[in-house]
């Protein structure tokens, strides 16, 4: 399927293949993935990559997608552009398509990330969620905004910077949230980033460059979050004396 004209386009329930958009436009695809009455993603696409031409723009929105044997990424940008983030998004690449990036930023290309919805990345092996494939450098990478739970690699004199949004490193992928690896540049100005992978940095520095000038970093384990959710801790209130609460110590 080729588009060729701006536009909002529906994801059919068995769209499958491969997606071109063509150069200069901005073009919004949304899917049926999520289940707002549930909170919980319903509807999986198999093998939807998609092509984005030089200057154009692209919006994302419910659209939970497993790559397959077509496409070696599920979002290819071929120059500048634009990705937004809307709604919920799951994009997952199974093991045995290791060596390609999630979303593939090649050495040549130029695209800025924003949104305010949020994008699940699911790496099983060699090559970013977010960047270039396992041999090549990435193109220059600028986070704008929009949550990402997956992990951002520059590599082999790549350049990502970060300004806003929020980044969260998982167990799944095996790495941080950011990682700057043989001669990648990583500069964050901005945003939010967590893990709840312990053994491994939020932030990485693998032979590459990091300079952090602005930002929120913590570190998350579930069972932390397990226990804040206690009703024993979120009944209290913030000036009850210490000597009231100690079954919630």
């Amino acid at each position: 399927v080729t588009i060729d004209k701006s536009g909002t386009y529906l994801l059919a329930d068995n769209a499958t293949g491969a997606i071109t958009i063509g150069e200069g436009i901005q073009v919004t695809i949304v899917g049926s993935s999520w289940d707002a009455a549930t909170g919980a993603f319903t509807k999986m696409y198999t093998d939807v990559g998609i092509v984005v031409g030089d200057g154009s723009s692209l919006t994302i929105q419910d659209v939970w997608n497993e790559i397959g044997e077509h496409s070696p990424s599920i979002i290819d940008f071929q120059g500048r552009g634009s990705l937004t983030i809307a709604g919920h998004n799951l994009f997952d690449m199974p093991e045995g398509y290791g060596s390609s990036a999630v979303i593939h930023v090649g050495p040549d290309a130029d695209v800025t990330f924003d949104g305010t919805g949020c994008l699940w990345g699911y790496k099983h092996a060699a090559g970013a969620f977010i960047g270039a494939n396992a041999d090549e450098a990435n193109g220059i990478i600028t986070i704008d905004g929009g949550t990402y739970i997956g992990n951002l690699c520059a590599q082999y004199g790549g350049k990502i910077t970060i300004k806003r949004g929020t980044i969260k490193g998982i167990k799944t992928n095996n790495v941080g949230a950011v990682t700057a690896y043989d001669g990648g540049s990583v500069v964050i100005n901005g945003g939010t980033f967590t893990s709840d992978t312990p053994a491994q940095a939020i932030i990485q520095n693998e032979g590459g460059s990091v300079t952090i000038n602005a930002g929120n970093f913590k570190y998350n384990p579930k069972i932390n979050e397990e226990m804040a959710a206690l009703p024993q801790f979120q009944n209290l209130h913030p000036q009850q004396p210490a000597d009231t609460t100690r079954g919630a110590e």
